[in-house]
């Protein structure tokens, strides 16, 4: 079901707080090197009461070293601190505290350390190579007057990851539909059971993963949707490279 210009403006009003709120998050990271996944965890949720936003049953995913390599991985109290040369993967979604807004869902990458492991890096690029084609095939598809199916740009993301050998690292979908009490849509997402075009004026993620269990991770996740005109509009910060901390 496609949304309204209201939900539209509530999305990306969500998606900019959400900016906000990782930004906060790594400068905090940043001043405070003795921190551990959880406190980090509850630095998010005081910024989400601050800038009004409000969140489903879970928390923020917040992961340090091998723990990125869990999909969905939730700190507890009793949990990792960070140290010299720790990975770091922060998982936000919340909507704006209004009636039926929709969510809006990001995955940013840190490294805590002076000299980032190559294979880490070379993971990263990977990730975002991928990210980058199933961008690059929508909107070649859309200038062509077509939208593509779920099932194809989850295609392109795996074809990219599967070619570096690493098919059974990427052990979850391309991206899911935006809802309004979840992060996860009831509509069909960017998967390989989708052969439905995706719905204009509808949100959606593209998060492409590698996952090395017991070692490290990388996702990067933004949203975007496709507009009346056949634009593809990302309403989220697109990352580009680990951020440094």
């Amino acid at each position: 079901m496609s949304w309204n210009d209201k939900k539209i403006e509530q999305h990306c009003r969500a998606a900019k707080l959400l900016d906000e709120v990782k930004e906060s998050t790594f400068k905090f990271v940043r001043n405070n090197h003795q921190i551990s996944e959880y406190e980090v965890q509850a630095h998010i949720k005081d910024e989400f009461d601050k800038k009004g936003l409000v969140t489903d049953r879970d928390n923020a995913i917040v992961a340090f070293r091998e723990n990125t390599g869990f999909v969905h991985y939730y700190p507890t109290a009793d949990c990792k601190k960070l140290s010299p040369d720790t990975l770091i993967m922060i998982d936000l979604w919340a909507r704006v505290d209004e009636d039926d807004a929709p969510f809006a869902d990001i995955t940013w990458m840190a490294y805590s350390g002076k000299e980032i492991d190559p294979l880490v890096q070379n993971t990263f690029v990977l990730v975002i190579k991928s990210r980058d084609a199933a961008l690059k095939f929508i909107r070649k598809n859309l200038k062509k007057g077509k939208i593509p199916t779920g099932k194809e740009i989850d295609d392109v993301t795996r074809k990219v990851i599967a070619t570096a050998g690493l098919a059974d690292k990427f052990v979850h979908t391309t991206g899911h539909s935006l809802g309004f009490e979840s992060p996860h849509g009831k509509e069909f997402g960017l998967n390989w059971k989708n052969e439905h075009p995706l719905i204009k004026n509808l949100a959606y993620t593209i998060e492409p993963g590698i996952y090395f269990e017991d070692k490290f991770g990388i996702r990067s996740e933004i949203d975007f949707y496709i507009n009346d005109k056949l634009e593809l509009i990302i309403t989220t910060k697109v990352q580009k490279e680990l951020i440094i901390i």
